[in-house]
């Protein structure tokens, strides 16, 4: 791969990806300014790999795989993360139209997160971001077929809660909520 095309794929990936990898970095480490750094950092390491002759197939599912590993260090790793509305994070010049249409009920959608296991935030996050399930499956590291069940479950949930008016807005703590087999 020339410069000049390992420029462009990554101005690609930076103007397409950069606000939506910081909005899931900074709801799992509850910092924008540390999202950001952690971002600009995996972007750097996408680079450098690019530039030695890496050869990565798929280089948004590769940076989110990176994002997510680099992501246990402890560095990264502030208090817990508030509850925000996405749309406080939400840079209208990068996001899709559809996304922007989406606004408020993604906003109302992640003050109800708190009922989920981090594994099934985790995958509605990435799917509210727009991945599919084969590259939020790639990201996590797990099955498509674990992403359909872990998003199943999480939709139940979410179901549930709504169906319950159980929203506890000031809550972080996971809730127990028990979804019936069907």
């Amino acid at each position: 791969m020339s410069h000049d095309e390992i420029a462009r794929l990554f101005d690609a990936l930076y103007g397409g990806w950069y606000s939506s990898a910081v909005r899931y970095v900074a709801r799992r480490c509850g910092s924008v300014a540390l999202a950001e750094d952690c971002v600009h950092e995996c972007f750097l390491r996408l680079c450098k790999e690019l530039l030695r002759g890496a050869r990565i197939d798929n280089p948004k599912g590769w940076l989110f795989k990176v994002i997510r590993n680099e992501m246990t260090k402890p560095r990264w790793i502030g208090g817990p993360a508030p509850l925000f509305s996405l749309d406080e994070l939400h840079d209208p010049d990068s996001c899709s139209a559809l996304a922007v249409e989406m606004d408020t009920e993604i906003g109302e959608l992640t003050e109800m997160l708190w009922c989920l296991t981090e594994r099934e935030e985790e995958v509605v996050i990435l799917r509210l971001e727009g991945f599919t399930y084969a590259e939020i499956a790639e990201v996590l590291g797990i099955g498509r077929e674990s992403v359909k069940t872990l998003m199943a479950r999480a939709v139940g949930r979410l179901r549930l809660l709504a169906q319950t008016g159980a929203v506890n807005r000031g809550r972080r703590k996971k809730a127990n909520v028990d979804i019936p087999n069907t």
